[in-house]
């Protein structure tokens, strides 16, 4: 696999340009969706200007950055997802399910801020630059917040809060960005398998490092968006765009 700064710029591009074609064609929901995976392709190729430089401020923020970016991924997948919904009744769904996800997101989220409280550090295998533990991204207090290069791609390292009860686990963003795919539409279910193939399992088998399977996934994400606009933006396109929360010609998806 060929990752780095051209190829996330090269993304970014396409990202963008594909944002403003929608935004044009007055998709904008299709098109607020896209712009924020941009954002994250566009983060990417900033990043690798200050990779490995773990005392750099500016490669912690943009580490953060990136961290929050995953934490509304599942939101503004479902901003996607909802965007080409025609049945009116089934888009009222994704209100409650948009919300879950912001607030998924932050609870996520603030296991950062709450690292410093953490009682099982001692879990943390040292040798492993992979964090030293079973969670995507999270790093132990020595490891600290930084971007650094992986074995094909940049990784991030993130200090977390443990998981317990009341402090959600990584797992929160994988249930949030797939599950909405099998209760809603049973079409969904299809766009949500190869969400996850494509996704989260293809980073799986590039790499075993758990802190760089979030950022080759991320890499991937707008291919994945044109992947699937090439098989249901026609028909999105066709039907008309979405205005006050309602399309032009409501029909049944």
């Amino acid at each position: 696999m060929c990752f780095g700064p051209l190829q996330s710029f090269g993304f970014a591009a396409g990202g963008l340009g594909i944002s403003a074609w929608l935004y044009s064609k007055r998709q904008k929901e299709l098109a607020y969706g896209v712009f924020f995976f941009f954002l994250m392709e566009l983060l990417q190729s900033v990043q690798y200007l200050f990779i490995d430089q773990c005392d750099n401020m500016v490669n912690k923020v943009l580490t953060i950055a990136g961290f929050a970016h995953i934490c509304l991924q599942p939101y503004f997948t479902q901003v996607l997802n909802a965007a080409v919904m025609r049945n009116p009744t089934r888009r009222s769904q994704f209100v409650v399910i948009k919300r879950l996800c912001l607030l998924g997101g932050f609870l996520l989220f603030c296991r950062f801020p709450m690292s410093p409280w953490a009682h099982d550090t001692g879990i943390f295998d040292e040798t492993c630059k992979g964090g030293g533990t079973f969670e995507w991204l999270r790093a132990s207090p020595s490891q600290g917040v930084c971007t650094y290069s992986g074995k094909y791609h940049l990784a991030w390292s993130v200090p977390m809060y443990e998981p317990t009860y009341l402090s959600q686990g990584t797992g929160i963003h994988s249930f949030l960005m797939f599950a909405p795919f099998f209760v809603t539409k049973p079409f969904n279910m299809i766009h949500g398998l190869f969400l996850f193939i494509t996704g989260p399992l293809l980073s799986f088998y590039i790499t075993s490092n758990l802190q760089e399977q979030a950022s080759i996934w991320c890499f991937m994400s707008i291919a994945q968006i044109i992947f699937m606009l090439v098989l249901i933006g026609p028909a999105a396109l066709a039907k008309g765009p979405v205005e006050h929360g309602k399309r032009t010609a409501i029909k049944e998806a």
